[in-house]
């Protein structure tokens, strides 16, 4: 098949948007098909924000990216950028004969993929990655009349898809609440479990070593906004020390919300305790999670949570807030969930697993296996049938008619 994937967000922007997208388009390259990635022109300073060298991401031979002029917007990772509205983008499309477009995002490229689907007679398929609603704190004003409309907003975007996924319930239960209508499927996004795997006790004390970790070791990975409420892991550390005093909680990743943190984290007299890893390369980052002893989220927006499905891969446990998807994906096979913005209670929960060492250690074995069926095969193979079923229902009329709403 001949695939397009249009994203307003995309590498080098640090999240899991871009790195499931990426992970979906080799992984169907790898599987033989074409895929076309349009997304918006990166700067120098989004690659330097990201730590990375300024070339363009290789995901196989099979694998083209357009990228679309655009400009830069503010963002707490300072990588964020919108593609100027074109009328003509789906002219560019034409020499990759395409069979099916799948629309990642609703900005300016979002709209692009509609256009382009209509243009060339194209099914379109949708998948919603975003909790809208929990960003209220962006917008000048009200927060009510912010999430009714976005709600609408999002509903009507997804309309022109014939089905749209979601990587949770949490998040295909909203837009159905809110009056959604068309077809809908849970499909999570890839997770690269090849990279993050775990390790031989002689490998993690290897890596222990390389980040210097002589204690207990927390760990939180993704861009530092409010949204994310890493504070409130911070200021569950004093309460985490009084009981494992030489505990360090490693922040990895980078945006807008380090010097807030930084601050509180002098406030409580614990900056010692805090380690800036600066944003890891996936290799690096696997590293980490398979020396340290428990990943720790506390955001409400998450969708899914792919840095914290990759944490268990890595045979790492987690104490996660019980919010959103992260209470989807959280067991009692890969760790605790804690009430969300209540710093006590997660430092609570750490304590739980830090003092248990039997119980730590059955959970670094355990946490892997709640994973394995997120493999990058795995997810392409459903978006596979996804994509032939919608291919020929569009030639099929009588088929489409029988397309009814789903959620697995």
């Amino acid at each position: 098949m001949n695939i397009a994937l249009f994203t307003d967000n995309f590498f080098p922007e640090l999240g899991g948007i871009q790195d499931s997208i990426a992970l979906q388009a080799k992984t169907l390259g790898a599987r033989g098909h074409s895929v076309v990635i349009v997304a918006p022109a990166a700067s120098h300073a989004d690659f330097t924000h990201a730590n990375l060298p300024h070339d363009e991401i290789d995901l196989g031979p099979n694998v083209h990216i357009i990228r679309v002029p655009s400009f830069h917007v503010m963002s707490p990772t300072h990588q964020s950028r919108i593609a100027y509205p074109s009328l003509s983008t789906w002219k560019y499309l034409k020499p990759y004969s395409l069979d099916i477009i799948h629309v990642h995002t609703f900005f300016s490229i979002g709209f692009a993929a509609r256009r382009a689907a209509r243009k060339l007679g194209l099914p379109l398929v949708g998948t919603n990655h975003w909790a809208i609603t929990e960003f209220s704190h962006y917008w000048i004003g009200p927060a009510q009349p912010f999430v009714r409309s976005t709600i609408a907003y999002v509903n009507w975007f997804y309309s022109r898809c014939s089905l749209v996924s979601g990587p949770s319930e949490s998040t295909t239960i909203e837009m159905i609440k809110r009056g959604f209508r068309k077809p809908t499927r849970v499909i999570s996004n890839p997770i690269d479990i090849h990279t993050f795997v775990p390790v031989s006790d002689d490998a993690r004390a290897r890596y222990r070593a390389e980040f210097d970790m002589t204690g207990p070791a927390l760990v939180y990975a993704g861009r530092f906004a409010v949204e994310k409420y890493i504070d409130v892991i911070v200021r569950a550390l004093p309460m985490v020390l009084t009981q494992h005093p030489s505990t360090k909680l490693y922040l990895a990743g980078h945006g807008e919300d380090r010097a807030r943190l930084t601050e509180i984290a002098t406030q409580l007299h614990i900056e010692k305790h805090l380690v800036f890893t600066g944003t890891l390369s996936h290799e690096k980052l696997a590293r980490l999670y398979t020396a340290a002893d428990l990943f720790t989220m506390a955001s409400t927006s998450e969708t899914q949570g792919m840095v914290l499905l990759q944490a268990f891969a890595s045979g790492l446990p987690a104490v996660a807030a019980r919010w959103r998807s992260l209470k989807e994906y959280t067991t009692p096979e890969n760790g605790l969930l804690a009430a969300p913005y209540d710093s006590e209670d997660f430092a609570q929960k750490i304590n739980e697993l830090l003092g248990n060492t039997a119980r730590l250690s059955a959970l670094r074995i355990s946490a892997p296996g709640t994973v394995t069926r997120f493999a990058p095969e795995n997810i392409a193979a459903e978006w596979e049938k996804i994509y032939e079923t919608e291919i020929e229902a569009i030639s099929t009329p009588t088929i489409a008619a029988t397309h009814t709403t789903t959620n697995t």
